[in-house]
């Protein structure tokens, strides 16, 4: 019973060991990767931005990518607002009303 309990303690040690060194190269990877003499520049008159987009948004938009790519360089295209799709809404409607019984 205590052999094969050594066992699994060995192999959940070795699993351990393994996911830490993946983890390792990938911080290293990511070091090697990061820049830090990237300017990031914002210009509304050269990006793609719909008018109805607020720049609040807009602001957040960008730090949020700035955040995810870690240094790396990157350029903006363009940012848009998601369309009012009410299809789905329209559909659970109809659905509703033919469950109701009409007198």
């Amino acid at each position: 019973m205590l052999g094969g309990f050594a066992v699994v303690c060995f192999i959940l040690l070795t699993l351990a060991f393994i996911t830490f060194l993946i983890g390792l190269a990938f911080r290293i990877k990511d070091k090697l990767m990061i820049k830090s003499d990237v300017p990031v520049v914002i210009t509304p008159s050269e990006s793609k931005v719909e008018a109805f987009v607020a720049p609040e948004i807009m602001a957040v938009i960008s730090a949020a990518v700035f955040v995810a790519m870690q240094g790396r360089e990157y350029k903006i295209v363009s940012i848009e607002a998601a369309a009012k799709d009410l299809s789905w809404a329209k559909a659970g409607r109809g659905e509703i009303f033919k469950s109701h019984k009409i007198r």
